[in-house]
């Protein structure tokens, strides 16, 4: 049963890696590579696996050194063949249920099938690395707080010159509508900036050491927010708490 989507894979790869291909262009977003076509060889959704050797993977050109036994899908086939044939309910996480919609179109474009349906189950649960996620400073968001502070003054509470500054628009605005030259505001509303940016000098330096301490802290961010760690990192508490939250999420 099985082995018969392999032999129907044999009998005209270009069919069969074509329609593979023409579904993983339609989903980008899941990352999925495309198999190569040539003139003479076609690579196949398959892994040659030998004892204490690394895999191989498995084109037209190799298929027949490899044993039955010594054959094993890749991940779309072997999403194929379990939906097609092991089992009623397909249940992914978030990655999974990305990648599979190619696997949907590839069945039903390529061997006229239609698969069992699938799921989608997900829940997080990070590493206790000694910090929590939002204690990590975006280093997006600092940059932005930064360039917003030198040019609104409402950013370090100086609402009297935010004020005036809004004013300055409102009137080149005006003068723009009613085809005046406006640099005179445009020099007023500059000079008012540049006060600003003296006085607050202090503060404003403020924001620039928050983004320089957000890059440096850009690897913590990125560990922080892992939601992909192996379960075996996490405590026995921390996997409680995961079913609880996921029971509780059910009810």
């Amino acid at each position: 049963m099985l082995w018969g989507a392999v032999e129907r894979m044999m009998a005209d790869p270009q069919a069969c890696v074509g329609a593979y291909n023409d579904a993983v262009a339609r989903y980008p977003e899941a990352r999925v590579r495309p198999l190569e076509i040539g003139d003479t060889r076609v690579e196949l959704p398959l892994w040659g696996l030998r004892t204490m050797q690394a895999r191989v993977a498995i084109t037209t050109d190799n298929f027949h050194e490899f044993s039955r036994e010594e054959l094993a899908p890749r991940g779309l086939f072997m999403s194929l063949l379990v939906r097609a044939h092991l089992g009623e309910l397909f249940i992914h996480g978030t990655g999974g249920w990305e990648y599979d919609k190619i696997t949907q179109d590839w069945a039903r474009d390529w061997l006229g099938i239609e698969l069992s349906p699938m799921a989608m189950a997900t829940a997080t649960q990070r590493l206790d690395l000694g910090f929590e996620p939002e204690q990590i400073i975006d280093p997006a968001r600092a940059i932005w707080e930064a360039h917003h502070a030198r040019h609104n003054p409402s950013a370090v509470g100086d609402h009297e010159t935010q004020r005036k500054k809004e004013m300055c628009l409102k009137h080149i605005a005006e003068m723009q509508k009613h085809d005046e030259d406006p640099s005179a505001m445009y020099f007023k509303m500059h000079a008012l900036l540049e006060e600003y940016r003296a006085f607050y000098a202090d503060k404003l330096a403020g924001f620039d050491e928050r983004v320089r301490v957000a890059r440096s802290m850009q690897r913590q961010l990125e560990l922080a927010g892992d939601r992909t760690w192996p379960f075996v990192l996490f405590s026995d508490e921390q996997l409680a708490a995961l079913r609880d939250a996921v029971a509780q999420a059910m009810q």
